[in-house]
């Protein structure tokens, strides 16, 4: 990344230099916006291979990165470390009910819900944690609200877990799993971890 900048100061010096038409360092400049964002975002959003998108994870400097590759890492201790340094209060509120649900403080987590103000993530975590209660009247009402396919399938997937059903469960997550990318394709092979505890 460094380099890229490095980069871009040369060529501008230079086409400073050789009294190079404005025109093309706007075209170079919109060719390293281009890459800086494609280096950035790639692994969040396209890349297939589990590791990469951990080691991206890993060499993150934003602490929400860091708290995800420390709770896929199931090292939940540094992961609430992390949780405190994240200072935007919203984010902090959906990451810290995915941290108490991974340790199944369940009653802790719906105590966060009416700080959501993401209402797709609001209904989401509402259901979710619906299920973990046995409490299906609510569940539904809250999946009704929910219009992300996703986010419907991973609700089907802990349900029939919820029914006991964990084979199947995992079934359909690898048959999910090779048409997910980035965080998604992540979150499924996390989830696939996660029932795989159970057996």
């Amino acid at each position: 990344m460094i380099l890229l900048f490095i980069l871009l100061l040369l060529i501008s010096f230079a086409a400073g230099w050789f009294n190079v038409p404005a025109v093309y360092v706007g075209i170079t400049y919109i060719i390293f916006i281009f890459l800086f964002l494609y280096r950035a975002m790639y692994p969040f959003l396209f890349e297939k291979r589990v590791d990469k998108i951990l080691q991206t994870l890993n060499n993150a400097r934003n602490p929400q990165h860091q708290f995800l590759y420390y709770l896929f890492q199931d090292d939940l201790n540094k992961a609430e470390e992390q949780l405190q340094k994240i200072r935007s209060p919203q984010a902090a509120v959906g990451l810290r009910f995915l941290l108490l649900s991974k340790q199944e403080r369940f009653t802790e987590a719906q105590e966060l819900l009416p700080s959501l103000n993401n209402r797709k993530q609001k209904a989401y975590y509402s259901a979710a944690i619906a299920l973990e209660f046995d409490d299906y009247k609510v569940y539904e009402q809250n999946k009704q609200q929910i219009h992300d396919d996703l986010l419907l399938f991973f609700l089907e997937v802990e349900m029939l877990a919820k029914k006991g059903q964990v084979h199947a469960a995992i079934k359909k997550l690898d048959e999910k799993i090779p048409s997910l990318k980035g965080l998604k394709l992540l979150s499924a092979v996390q989830e696939k971890k996660e029932l795989e505890k159970k057996l």
